[in-house]
């Protein structure tokens, strides 16, 4: 969460959810089975985030309070936008970006011709740098692509980074909303 609620995040997940799905044949042949091990790294970056991330009262407050003065429909829909976009597009686009092509991308120029899960030191600590750098709490953000990335290596399938990181977000989502810690979002 940024500032306030962001009122075009469920345009933002339609759109992308349409994109994911039209594009669909490039990336299915990713996934390889469902990984027990994906879940368990998931679960681990989950509690490392909210132990990384400290809670800011003040944004939960302020969230809280512009969630309270919108119509009750609205409340929930964007909520549940929220939890899809989440759970669902943002796990499979950003680790179709990172773990999917730019770690490839760094180990070999022509990165359709690396094999997924292949590892050179650069590619796993720059692309993990990257990925923290791209979210608003760094160090938490690093160590989740740290994580992410070692989901991949484990069987070498770009689908394990992305159950990894669609269960440490779903968790997350639980969380969030149990708590109203919303600024963890």
């Amino acid at each position: 969460m940024k500032d306030a609620l962001d009122w075009l995040y469920p345009l933002k997940v339609v759109i992308s959810l349409t994109v994911l799905w039209l594009l669909r044949h490039a990336y299915q042949k990713m996934f390889n089975g469902l990984s027990f091990s994906a879940i368990i790294i998931g679960t681990v970056v989950f509690l490392l985030w909210i132990t990384l991330v400290p809670v800011d009262t003040k944004q939960d407050l302020k969230f809280a309070y512009i969630l309270s003065t919108i119509p009750i429909a609205w409340q929930y829909g964007w909520l549940f936008f929220r939890v899809i976009g989440a759970t669902l597009t943002v796990p499979i686009v950003e680790e179709l970006a990172f773990r999917g092509y730019l770690i490839p991308k760094l180990i070999n120029p022509d990165f359709l011709a690396v094999k997924p899960g292949q590892f050179t030191w650069l590619s796993f600590a720059l692309s993990s740098l990257l990925f923290g750098a791209m979210h608003g709490a760094w160090l938490a953000g690093t160590v989740a692509g740290i994580g992410y990335a070692l989901a991949l290596y484990r069987r070498g399938v770009v689908g394990d980074a992305i159950i990894a990181h669609s269960t440490t977000n779903a968790l997350l989502a639980i969380y969030v909303w149990q708590t109203q810690h919303w600024s963890l979002w």
